[in-house]
């Protein structure tokens, strides 16, 4: 005996079997729909194989050179700096980021790094770097300066840097690196003391002072040279006495 619940279950499933196979009939009907769609455009796209064909085989090749390129660069780029990694394609990301990147500006002499840092002082002052790390951290509570003011601010701090490197090796009297085109190179000639004079060398003039300008120069005699004997006069010779 089948009872009213058995019944009622049995009659909610029959209509639940017919509404859900009407559903996959809609939607088997919609399918097939754009089934038939995309077959028409592939039969218009088709129509001329070689063309088509053409078309995907130039865009390809294109592809294919730019890849090329890439890898060309990237190789060059290896053996140049001796890297043993795979180098990954460059993207928009890193290219922001290596317009970021500000170098220094390099000196135009080959002493000119040696320049700048004998100007630098060893020691810096522990105000001025308070001072620098709280220029450097910004207001708290104030507004943000601008791009345009903090670049201004940027390269007013490095034109006094620069000023009072320079300031400071110009009157350094110990940094003897800005007057090395000026030091003589021969040896320094000091008053009162003679020097050994190489053979063949011109003897050195001696000093004028004003008080002997219209005096008549007195020969120096040389230590070395004999004195003169006078003339018609025979020199006295001294013997040792066999006595003696």
């Amino acid at each position: 005996m089948v009872t009213e619940r058995e019944r009622a279950e049995q009659r909610e499933s029959a209509f639940g079997k017919l509404e859900k196979t009407i559903a996959d009939r809609e939607q088997a009907a919609g399918a097939r729909q754009r089934l038939g769609e995309l077959q028409d455009v592939a039969e218009r796209l088709w129509d001329d194989p070689f063309a088509q064909n053409q078309r995907l085989r130039k865009a390809f090749r294109k592809g294919r050179h730019e890849r090329e390129r890439e890898t060309a660069k990237a190789d060059e780029l290896k053996e140049r700096m001796g890297l043993g990694i795979e180098l990954l394609p460059e993207t928009e990301e890193d290219a922001k980021r290596a317009a970021l990147v500000d170098f220094g500006s390099a000196g135009t002499g080959e002493d000119a790094g040696v320049g700048k840092a004998l100007a630098r002082p060893l020691f810096g002052s522990g105000q001025n770097q308070n001072e620098k790390k709280h220029h450097d951290n910004g207001p708290t509570n104030g507004k943000r300066k601008l791009k345009s003011e903090l670049a201004a601010s940027r390269a007013r701090e490095n034109l006094v840097s620069e000023i009072i490197g320079n300031t400071r090796a110009s009157r350094d009297p110990f940094l003897g690196f800005a007057s090395k085109e000026t030091t003589p190179r021969g040896p320094v000639l000091l008053p009162g003391i003679k020097r050994k004079r190489a053979p063949g060398e011109a003897p050195d003039p001696s000093p004028s002072t004003p008080n002997d300008a219209g005096a008549p120069k007195e020969s120096v005699p040389n230590e070395n040279s004999e004195p003169d004997a006078p003339a018609g006069t025979a020199a006295l010779v001294g013997y040792d006495s066999d006595s003696d």
